[in-house]
């Protein structure tokens, strides 16, 4: 406990990690800036009650048993993939399920992992194929992931100036655990508003207010959104999970209204950084990233506009982590009034001569590359 102390108070900014969860620095006694690190991950992280008794040393079991599942959103989660395991872990037919082998993409959305140590991807001829896809896919679920959801443009309090309120959503599994803020950037304007870093759990927004923003077309036609922090590196941008790039998310308003009435904006990902604005139509498409079917109505009220990240209906493209999938509602009006019901494609639905995510199957080799059996269904 006296180690504990020491390292709280010689390190209030940095973060620090324990093997274990001792009941002196998490659950009721979480210390700030503490994480954990399981040297074991995907070996002994989490039961799945494949076994003969429950292991309550695994390491979820014992985070649970402290009461300290949500450490993630003070400190960092981070580990080591099992090194006998780095080799298979991401291939087709890797037995998740079964005694020692845990699927790692449930490992990581379960724990929010950040980073994962893992030398095979590195050393000699790593992956290769699919397991090289698997493997990046793998490492993109991991951590933090902004994106600039929408915009709006108001008018000033100020003659010939608007006020400009964006929106950024998380979707990652874990926090940025430093200093993070939201810069704007246009012709005779620059600002920088902190407090994304507050934005943690997976799903979560946050709007930032940019006031007197000049009402000049030469402004408005190229606003520059990006992330700063003071602890990233000089040319190492914090970046958007948007765009090919990512350091820069572009987005073009149209001129300023003539009231104080705003007009939001949708900004979808196109193939560079750049994100066309379009003024909201009469009926619009909206999403919902979501391991299970939502009811319609609740997407139209809950939703993020369709695209980008979620361009194809009931597709899993861009929502990768623990089997979620876009559902989609393609007719949601602008006042989210009640829409007419979207009948979405069945869960698990047979792909070719393979089962997707959540499709029940009884051994991995029905599963599509990527997926494997995890208590009865495809994951």
């Amino acid at each position: 406990m006296a180690l504990i102390d020491v390292f709280d108070t010689s390190f209030e900014v940095t973060q620090l990690q324990t093997r274990y969860a001792h009941w002196y620095a998490f659950g009721s006694n979480q210390r700030q800036n503490f994480g954990l690190h399981d040297d074991s991950f995907a070996y002994s992280t989490i039961d799945e009650g494949v076994y003969p008794t429950p292991m309550s040393w695994f390491f979820w079991s014992q985070v649970e048993t402290l009461g300290a599942t949500d450490f993630w959103m003070y400190g960092a989660m981070g580990g080591e993939v099992r090194p006998e395991l780095q080799s298979t872990i991401f291939d087709a037919d890797y037995p998740a399920g079964t005694p020692y082998r845990q699927a790692f993409d449930m490992c990581a959305d379960t724990t929010h992992a950040t980073y994962m140590l893992n030398y095979y991807a590195f050393g000699g001829v790593g992956y290769q194929g699919d397991a090289l896809v698997n493997a990046r896919a793998a490492s993109d679920q991991m951590g933090y992931a902004f994106r600039l959801l929408e915009v709006s443009v108001a008018e000033g309090a100020v003659a010939d100036t608007v006020d400009i309120t964006a929106t950024i959503i998380q979707d990652g599994l874990a926090p940025f655990y430093y200093d993070l803020s939201l810069a704007l950037s246009c012709q005779g304007y620059t600002a920088n508003l902190a407090g994304v870093d507050d934005v943690v759990s997976e799903g979560s927004t946050a709007s930032f207010t940019y006031t007197a923003v000049p009402a000049t077309t030469e402004c408005l036609s190229v606003l520059e959104f990006s992330l700063s922090s003071s602890y990233a590196l000089d040319g190492k941008p914090v970046k958007f999970a948007q765009g090919i790039d990512g350091a820069v998310v572009d987005v073009s308003l149209p001129l300023p209204p003539t009231s104080t009435t705003t007009t939001t904006v949708a900004t979808t990902t196109t193939q560079g950084t750049t994100t066309q604005a379009t003024t909201t139509p009469a009926t619009q498409a909206k999403y919902i990233c979501s391991k299970n079917e939502p009811i319609p109505d609740t997407i139209c009220a809950d939703g993020s506009p369709a695209g980008g990240d979620c361009a194809t209906e009931n597709d899993n493209n861009g929502c990768q982590k623990g089997g979620k999938r876009c559902w989609w509602n393609p007719s949601c009006s602008a006042s989210n009034t009640t829409p007419s019901p979207v009948t979405p494609a069945p869960v698990g639905s047979p792909t070719g001569s393979c089962l997707s995510r959540n499709g029940s199957c009884s051994v991995n080799s029905e599963c599509c590359s990527g997926n494997y059996k995890n208590n009865g269904r495809c994951s």
